[in-house]
């Protein structure tokens, strides 16, 4: 299974998945300047939860590009 997690300017934009059914949880420990309404806590950690992302967008193609390009930077 390969999953990317697209990141722009500190936050998530996108997620991808060369496979569906992947459930997702993107946790968030840098909760400087959220409410504390917003928080909670993840592995005894005080966390952010981002709930607007919980299925990857299925590109096949677009994740192996990805994983090509990236490959010289992934050990």
């Amino acid at each position: 299974m390969k999953i990317a997690v697209i990141v722009e300017g500190g936050v998530v934009q996108n997620v991808l998945s060369n496979q569906e059914n992947v459930d997702i949880v993107i946790v968030d420990y840098d909760t400087e300047g959220a409410d504390e309404e917003e928080t909670t806590t993840v592995l005894e950690n005080e966390a952010y939860v981002y709930g607007g992302i919980t299925k990857p967008e299925v590109n096949k193609k677009e994740i192996d590009q990805i994983c090509q390009d990236a490959s010289p930077l992934i050990k």
